[in-house]
């Protein structure tokens, strides 16, 4: 998870950078953006099923 976050982080900048080039508009930098946001979201919501549990007893 750290590495996709890592990987993504360092590269956003670049293809919304290479989109921008392109294409002379922000819109489809930031719709590709929020698309790719709520794949995450649903991901996470399909793979996460149950909160952590906190043990408070430390034996």
């Amino acid at each position: 998870m750290s590495f996709g976050g890592y990987f993504g982080g360092a590269f956003s900048p670049i293809v919304a950078g290479m989109i921008v080039d392109t294409t002379g508009s922000y819109t489809l930098a930031f719709i590709s953006g929020g698309i790719i946001a709520g794949c995450a979201a649903l991901c996470f919501w399909g793979i996460v099923k149950k909160p952590i549990e906190v043990r408070t007893n430390f034996r």
